[in-house]
């Protein structure tokens, strides 16, 4: 509705991020095996392995976030 005629990419950059959100995430994966790799593994080992990812996808995130915004800016110019 604000971007009808994408000019920003989000429409991409949603859908970049449903492929590995949904199957992980959304469908529930990780949310079923949390239980058994807490008890195989440790709430820490686990707390540390989510904190990796979380850190890996911000960074990721940002990273393109400038290499888009930069490619919007050329676009518009």
């Amino acid at each position: 509705m604000v971007d009808p005629d994408n000019h920003t990419g989000a429409f991409e950059s949603f859908a970049y991020k449903q492929l590995f959100f949904e199957p992980i995430v959304g469908g529930g994966l990780f949310t079923a095996a949390a239980p058994a790799l807490i008890v195989q593994f440790g709430p820490s080992v686990v707390l540390l392995l989510t904190t990796g990812l979380l850190a890996f996808w911000l960074m990721f995130g940002l990273w393109n976030f400038k290499r888009m915004r930069k490619t919007f800016r050329q676009a518009n110019l």
